[in-house]
């Protein structure tokens, strides 16, 4: 028996690990993002409305 059948896994929480960690990841996307040189949520607002702008940021590596 190894260490990992040990180890419960709290499906509850998994999501919201996940919605928390992508949100992190997208929120520092936007942050390096450089074409429109506004505040944080002016760039979420514009990411909201374009989905051009949306794609253009997580598209950037």
């Amino acid at each position: 028996m190894s260490k990992k059948d040990d180890c419960q896994i709290k499906r509850e929480v998994d999501p919201l690990v996940f919605t928390k960690l992508t949100q992190h990841i997208a929120l520092n996307q936007l942050k390096v993002e450089a074409s429109f040189d506004k505040y944080i949520h002016a760039k979420q607002k514009k990411a909201m409305c374009s989905t051009a702008y949306l794609e253009k940021v997580l598209n950037n590596s």
